[in-house]
């Protein structure tokens, strides 16, 4: 497990960096000694002798000491930044929340009243200060694990557990898709623990002797000029508020290499990356479920639209009958699961709707070309139905973002009134494109379509990872349509 092999670093190499948090650097013999004083504190604790135990810090470091000190302890964990995040997991019993000693008390004691668990504070820091021992000891692990959570995009969070039957398999499986060895420096800006990449990278990195750099996305720009930096992991989103925050100061690294993945890569956005941020960007494509199936050196901007199968994986376009398509037709995508990753936690519908006789399906529609590339056409559940025929909303999204000279549209059909279905362009902020010159674009790019309407929003609703959530969305627009 992760946490043998950092203390194993801990003894080896000492000095080694571990972590580089908002610019201080912590080493390996630090990080282990930060989890022992978290392990003894917890101890005194009294952990209730079951449930979910929810761990609420924001500062790196010490989330992590916590986290690994309850897995020595056998503990089921879930990571949030905000008590409001304790949403995602309260169709699971949650024993207790472990908070900063900052946090405030009124909100804490009232949401611990409400959802009854017991509240912990923890000192600020595990990591400071001197101890005498040298070569710290590893706590003994007996069971647990941590959940990390789906994006919720749909409106449907779900849960995976990542525990000794599957981290090993998971954290392989991202070390070889990013290329990730023992002298790399890995900058993951703010990836929230509950996600996939932001719980099972940082332990591949530290399982090999690796550093792990964790910075606010804002300042990422800076970070990046780190002496070492090796590889960049972020979303779309991410990387487009970091250009923006930083417009015309390129700090370009000829020998970073730079993964964006968590949604479409728009074409502007490559092209920025290479110019201003890294001499080699990667698309990837992946899900919670089953890791990351997609890696795509991106050498020009129309590189970001399709994707290569990663080594290793299996990954097929299939129709109803789940029988693989051949190129040029679309469907279903599905991919042979991980070993020990086969369902979700404590939800057994989902569970046979997602995983079926070692695939996952994740709800998304693709093609395959020629080549071997797989290009995706959006979520199943994102189809578009007029006049009796379905469409997927991808192709036409991608055309309107370059028409609109926007990332942000997305696509929509609703029944709002009479027995036609009405398309709906929703556009975050507005371009200044006037009534006719939309009404063009409409009759250029979306001719198969009678009714068309667009709807500009100031700002689109997102998950923290950047990520549109369309049901809100589409709620918001229908909503003020009706209103």
């Amino acid at each position: 497990m992760t946490i043998a092999r950092i203390f194993e670093h801990a003894r080896k190499t000492p000095d080694r960096i571990a972590i580089v948090n908002d610019g201080e650097p912590i080493s390996y013999r630090d990080f282990a000694r930060g989890i022992l004083r978290a392990h003894a504190f917890l101890v005194q604790q009294n952990l209730p002798a079951d449930g979910l135990v929810v761990v609420c810090v924001r500062n790196a470091v010490e989330a992590w000491c916590i986290l690994l000190a309850l897995a020595s302890l056998g503990r089921v964990t879930a990571g949030v930044g905000r008590l409001t995040e304790l949403k995602h997991f309260t169709a699971h019993r949650i024993s207790c929340v472990i908070v900063r000693e900052s946090e405030p008390r009124p909100i804490l004691a009232e949401m611990a009243t409400r959802l009854g668990f017991k509240p912990i504070r923890t000192p600020a820091n595990f990591t400071g200060g001197a101890d005498q021992q040298s070569t710290p000891e590893i706590p003994e692990r007996v069971a647990g694990g941590h959940l990390v959570v789906t994006s919720g995009t749909t409106g449907m969070v779900k849960k995976v557990l990542i525990d000794a039957g599957n981290e090993a398999v998971n954290i392989h499986q991202r070390l070889e898709a990013f290329g990730i060895e023992r002298n790399s420096i890995v900058n993951l800006f703010d990836w929230a623990r509950r996600t996939s990449v932001g719980y099972t990278v940082p332990l591949g990195i530290w399982s090999i002797g690796a550093s792990a750099v964790f910075t606010e996305k804002l300042k990422g720009h800076e970070s990046l000029t780190r002496k070492g930096t090796t590889h960049v992991i972020a979303t779309p989103h991410m990387v487009a508020d970091l250009l923006a925050a930083h417009a015309g100061a390129s700090r370009r690294q000829e020998n970073l290499k730079l993964f964006v993945g968590g949604g479409p890569l728009p074409a502007a956005t490559a092209e920025a990356a290479l110019r201003d941020i890294a001499g080699h960007l990667f698309t990837m494509v992946g899900s919670t479920e089953a890791g990351v199936w997609c890696v795509t050196p991106v050498k020009q901007p129309q590189d970001a639209a399709s994707h290569t199968i990663a080594p290793s994986r299996i990954v097929h376009v299939v129709d109803d009958e789940e029988r693989p398509l051949p190129a040029g037709e679309t469907g279903s995508v599905r991919i042979a699961v991980l070993k020990g990753t086969t369902s979700y936690y404590q939800d057994e519908e989902a569970t046979r709707t997602f995983f079926r006789n070692g695939f996952f399906y994740p709800g998304d529609l693709g093609v395959f070309d020629a080549s071997g590339r797989l290009t995706l056409q959006g979520r199943v559940t994102d189809i578009i139905q007029v006049n009796n025929m379905k469409f997927a909303v991808a192709p036409f999204e991608r055309k309107l973002q370059t028409r609109l000279r926007t990332e942000d549209v997305c696509i929509f059909s609703a029944q709002t009134g009479g027995m036609d279905e009405e398309l709906y362009v929703a556009v975050q902020g507005n371009p200044g494109f006037d009534a006719a010159a939309l009404k063009a674009i409409a009759r250029e790019e979306l001719a198969r379509f009678p009714h068309v309407i667009f709807r500009f929003v100031p700002e689109f609703p997102r998950n923290e990872s950047g990520k549109v959530l369309r049901h809100e969305l589409k709620e918001q627009v229908l909503s003020r349509q009706n209103g």
